[in-house]
């Protein structure tokens, strides 16, 4: 059994390790079965799924998720479109939600790692950032 993997990395994207292995793994026909929790965990791109689809289905490999349950071209078409109208509504919330923040004299992507806002009388009107110690516990 192998197992292709691309932690914290976007789906948009086919240039990730994992997927790149999967998809060599299909050229050198190690695997007759790949098996996902969802069809999105795959790739998150119309055009991507499509293809992968096509080339696992060219080269005899089965697509099964614990979500959808065997892949066939009616998920491919159908998840797949809802999938990206997903993206495309979760993208403009954020946006919504950001603009809202930076409207509201907010940070628009919150504070830097290891950073805290300090607020000073002279300093109120947008907030001083200033570095944490590390805490010695």
């Amino acid at each position: 059994m192998q197992v292709f993997q691309d932690r914290a990395m976007s789906g948009v994207s086919a240039l990730r390790p994992g997927y790149q292995a999967l998809l060599a793994g299909a050229r050198d026909d190690t695997f007759d079965l790949v098996l996902a929790e969802a069809l999105d965990q795959l790739s998150r791109d119309q055009e991507d799924v499509a293809a992968l689809y096509n080339r696992l289905r060219f080269a005899g490999i089965q697509i099964v998720t614990l979500s959808e349950g065997e892949i066939s071209e009616l998920h491919v078409g159908l998840k797949d479109t809802m999938n990206a109208l997903f993206l495309r509504d979760l993208t403009a919330k954020a946006h919504r939600s950001l603009r809202g923040r930076v409207e509201a004299g907010r940070s628009g992507f919150g504070n830097a790692h290891g950073y805290s806002i300090v607020r000073q009388p002279a300093l109120v009107r947008r907030g001083a950032y200033s570095r944490r110690s590390p805490s010695p516990f």
